[in-house]
């Protein structure tokens, strides 16, 4: 594609959304969990590694998380909500073992890669990509580094979880299921806007995963208080996969890999490593708990609440638990980010 004519940036976006429908499409097609996630992510890359140069205007992934938001909190009706109380013990133990989990592959970054300890602590710091970058920035780390390691983590965990899933054929019977089965007009315009002005404060509040985690929020108390009486089209949570997706794509290009070689090859390592011993993790949690053990390794896999979240519900695998742990990971993590940061740095310097 070097050798292509480049595209003027309008048609960039235009450009990147197409190809990413047409991979979701495609992916679709040869019966891929999540096509019209994984499709559009892979390809997108993919062209991108080949010189592509695609960008899409971060609203695009802001206006995905919005819709994947607001579906995912119609899971939380109200017996939902009374239960999850009850697994607060399992969610801080589950947090634990994430943030000494990333503590352990930020030591051997630093060690290995030949980083500063504190780019090795933010890229291995499993909050959210954005969010990490932002707080690199702030504590002097290579933020590009940073960003990298970060969006590899996440493309790996979203690549592997589900197709590793569909191999071994897991699925759920959890009786989770959402406020409404039904498409009612009235009642979706209300969830959108309700789900818009709640991504809007929380963006404008500068919180974690604004358009995520507001949305979410709105969704469940509309559900907590009897008015989520619509569903979320499948059609447009498909549309919103896509978005999300090709904007993930876009974050990779031909010299991605190529400025630090052996950093990105030590942080996928790491990354590949976070992901099997919060599995392993998982299945102990699930064993102590009595929770099936693969919801606990979706809430505890370090992955994005919005791609985890998908995975569940794709397989019935207790959306609401997932989303409970990955979203007080999110939480705890970024708020907590630069007081872990300087608590571990002793030992990180030795």
């Amino acid at each position: 594609m070097s050798g292509a004519l480049p595209l003027p940036e309008r048609a960039k976006p235009i450009a990147a959304l197409t190809l990413a429908a047409l991979a979701g499409w495609l992916f679709s097609l040869l019966n891929s969990p999540l096509p019209w996630l994984i499709g559009p992510m892979l390809v997108v890359a993919a062209a991108q590694m080949l010189g592509a140069d695609l960008h899409v205007p971060r609203g695009l992934r802001f206006g995905g998380q919005w819709i994947v938001g607001g579906a995912i909190g119609l899971y939380f009706t109200p017996p939902v909500l009374a239960m999850l109380p009850g697994l607060l013990p399992w969610i801080i133990l589950g947090l634990a073992a994430s943030i000494l989990l990333s503590m352990l592959a930020a030591k051997v970054l630093a060690h290995y890669a030949g980083i500063d300890p504190v780019t090795a602590l933010y890229a291995s710091f499993l909050g959210g990509a954005a969010e990490m970058a932002n707080l690199a920035e702030r504590s002097g780390a290579l933020v590009d580094r940073v960003a990298a390691a970060q969006s590899v983590r996440i493309i790996l965990v979203v690549v592997l979880i589900p197709f590793a899933f569909r191999w071994a054929d897991l699925h759920g019977a959890d009786s989770y299921a959402t406020a409404s089965l039904v498409f009612d007009a009235p009642g979706f315009v209300l969830l959108m806007g309700a789900t818009f002005a709640a991504g809007l404060v929380c963006h404008l509040l500068r919180l974690p995963n604004a358009w995520l985690v507001g949305p979410v929020f709105a969704s469940i108390a509309l559900n907590a208080a009897g008015h989520a009486s619509s569903i979320m089209p499948v059609a447009l949570v498909d549309v919103a996969q896509v978005l999300i997706g090709c904007s993930l794509g876009t974050k990779f290009s031909r010299e991605f890999f190529h400025a630090a070689p052996r950093f990105m090859l030590v942080s996928t390592l790491c990354s590949a490593a976070v992901l099997l011993g919060s599995s392993l993790g998982a299945v102990i949690l699930g064993w102590l708990a009595g929770l099936p053990a693969p919801t606990l390794i979706l809430g505890m896999a370090p992955g994005g609440i919005a791609e985890m979240s998908l995975t569940a519900g794709l397989l019935q695998l207790g959306v609401p638990v997932v989303v409970a742990f990955q979203l007080t990971r999110l939480l705890v993590v970024v708020s907590s980010a630069s007081l872990m940061h300087r608590a571990a740095m002793r030992w990180l310097l030795r």
